[in-house]
């Protein structure tokens, strides 16, 4: 047990450091929300031929000690493609969490197609630096 006590407390020392990311309690891992999530999404959407309709700006509302930053992502292709999306940021990119997703279709108007987007609400809690 004692030769794998040094990879334990670097996997447990890194368990912490992720931890403290989430909530903000450590300034020095500081990163973009935004931007990872841009990134994982874009990405996504590259590798799955999905279209990244809408980024907007982060919404963020705080809350006594609290930061609630909130991002809307519009995304549109097969339901198939963008369900395996949904499931990827929930368990896949650990930074905040999906609170809600809205599937809608419209037609085009040139194709005369039905096109299904999805509207993915995902949010991300922190502690407010005052």
């Amino acid at each position: 047990m004692a030769e794998n006590a040094p990879e334990k407390i670097a996997g447990i020392k890194n368990r912490i450091a992720e931890i403290e990311t989430r909530i903000g309690s450590n300034q020095s891992m500081e990163v973009d929300f935004q931007d990872l999530l841009l990134e994982k999404v874009s990405g996504y959407c590259k590798l799955n031929n999905l279209v990244l309709k809408e980024f907007p700006q982060t919404h963020s509302f705080s809350q006594q000690d609290y930061l609630i930053e909130t991002n809307t992502i519009v995304v549109e292709g097969g339901f198939i493609k963008l369900l395996k999306l949904v499931y990827s940021l929930e368990n896949d990119f650990e930074i905040g969490k999906v609170v809600s997703v809205k599937f809608s279709t419209k037609e085009d108007f040139r194709s005369k197609q039905l096109c299904l987007s999805a509207i993915i609400y995902y949010q991300n809690i922190k502690m407010n630096r005052s």
